[in-house]
């Protein structure tokens, strides 16, 4: 009984966390970006020897190299995230066959587990579509200046 709770508890745990990691290299990014750094390495964006120019990774430049590594890590990191789903949906409702529960659980982590990775693979692909398209435009995506320099503007005023 307490090895099921726990099983339960870390299935429907574990995407938030990880949502909380991912938040924070984010944030990490977004910071050396301002500072004309790599988002992952902080090292400079036009890495040597190639000097090739900075590419989009989830909505934030990355020197050649560091690219290089995401585009492989993003194809592991979504299989090894599709076979742990499995495991885990599996597993849950073997545990609730077995226990002589009902299918709530496993019905819960497979909706779970889909929003949260098919959200994530959405999420990159959207920001780095706006970051390009911003690029195109000419315009820093992450130096943005608001609207107006007026606290509260009002139209006529």
């Amino acid at each position: 009984m307490i090895l099921e709770s726990a099983v339960a508890a870390l299935l429907c745990t574990l995407p938030a966390t990880a949502a909380g990691y991912a938040g924070y290299f984010s944030w990490r990014g977004r910071k050396r970006n301002r500072a004309e750094l790599c988002a992952t390495c902080a090292g400079p964006q036009y890495a040597a020897p190639a000097y090739e120019a900075p590419s989009l990774v989830q909505g934030r430049l990355t020197c050649a190299p560091c690219a290089a590594r995401h585009r492989t890590r993003v194809r592991v990191a979504l299989g090894a995230a599709g076979a742990l789903s499995t495991a885990a949906v599996a597993g849950t409702a073997t545990v609730a066959v077995i226990g002589g529960g009902g299918l709530l659980l496993p019905v819960a982590v497979t909706l779970e587990y889909a929003g949260i990775f098919g959200g994530a693979v959405v999420w990159m692909k959207r920001r780095n579509r706006a970051a390009h398209r911003e690029l195109q435009a000419g315009i820093d995506p992450l130096f943005r200046l608001p609207e107006s320099t007026e606290p509260h503007a009002l139209p006529g005023r």
